[in-house]
């Protein structure tokens, strides 16, 4: 009975956790529109919000690159994965300050330099993204990928809403579909990011601690001996 309340009142949390989530990106959007008047572009509250979970969700990978070394190859991976879409994003920034199409000079490096070092050992790789999978935050990352690069895409394409708006299209209403898709994409990948982070550096407390059990015992049956 307890057990089955606790997980029933851990069902609750997370359905909380996630309609957060949800509304995150549609709060930020009524922030861009309402309070601060502009269109949704690239100095938007939503594009800033972007940014900013991008740079999160390669941190936590790097993170877990520098805790775990079972999980370095695949976690430095994603890491840069993350890193060069945040470059990508940037790109307009990029184009004024160096060149146009800047930031396809500044990723190649990277990603060559990161499978080169990654595919040393393509077995650690392997382990690394099937244990990254087969957990609840692989699932839900995929989940957000699949909302950042289909959805947001294919929902705010720009012949369905001239069409649906008809003579009151204006360009404003395509960015905010798509960039708040974006978001919620993003929003969903560093909830992925955060919660496998956590899971684990959990698994290797518990791994510390029940080696630390074992070699106390050892060390206490050779006293008696």
């Amino acid at each position: 009975m307890d057990q089955d309340l606790k997980k029933v009142a851990a069902g609750v949390g997370r359905f909380f956790a996630y309609a957060l989530l949800a509304a995150f990106p549609v709060l930020m959007l009524r922030q861009d529109i309402l309070v601060l008047g502009n269109a949704v572009g690239e100095d938007s509250l939503v594009e800033a919000c972007q940014l900013a979970l991008l740079g999160l969700s390669a941190l936590a990978f790097a993170l877990l690159a520098w805790c775990r070394a079972d999980d370095r190859r695949f976690a430095a991976l994603a890491a840069v994965f993350f890193a060069c879409m945040l470059i990508r994003e940037n790109d307009a920034v990029f184009d004024q300050a160096l060149f146009h199409g800047a930031w396809k000079y500044l990723v190649a490096p990277l990603v060559i330099a990161s499978l080169v070092w990654a595919l040393r050992d393509a077995r650690a790789l392997l382990a690394g993204i099937a244990r990254f999978l087969a957990a609840h935050a692989g699932t839900m990352m995929l989940l957000g990928l699949a909302i950042l690069l289909c959805f947001s895409r294919l929902f705010g394409m720009t012949e369905i809403w001239a069409a649906v708006l008809g003579d009151g299209y204006v360009r404003t209403a395509k960015n905010a579909i798509e960039e708040t898709g974006e978001l919620l994409g993003y929003s969903v990948i560093l909830a992925a990011s955060l919660r496998y982070l956590a899971q684990r550096v959990r698994a290797q407390v518990r791994e510390r601690r029940g080696l630390g059990k074992v070699a106390g015992t050892r060390l206490a049956a050779e006293r008696r001996l």
